[in-house]
């Protein structure tokens, strides 16, 4: 496991503006990576570098698209 930071998915639903419905659902499908701590009710732990791995993946999308313009 890397040394840093972990994000419980409410934690990391609120820096990315999405509901903890959709970080539960983006673990799941593998578009961000995440391990399970204990049993089902503990939940998720993101890696801040993961959040910030998705965050620059915006701002790339949104630079790309101001280009474009």
């Amino acid at each position: 496991m890397p040394i840093g930071r972990y994000l419980t998915s409410k934690e990391a639903a609120s820096i990315l503006s999405v509901s903890p419905a959709t970080i539960t659902i983006w673990l799941r499908q593998g578009r961000i990576k995440g391990v399970r701590i204990g049993s089902r009710c503990a939940g998720w732990r993101i890696h801040e570098n993961e959040i910030k791995r998705l965050l620059l993946i915006e701002v790339k999308e949104l630079t790309d698209k101001l280009v474009q313009v």
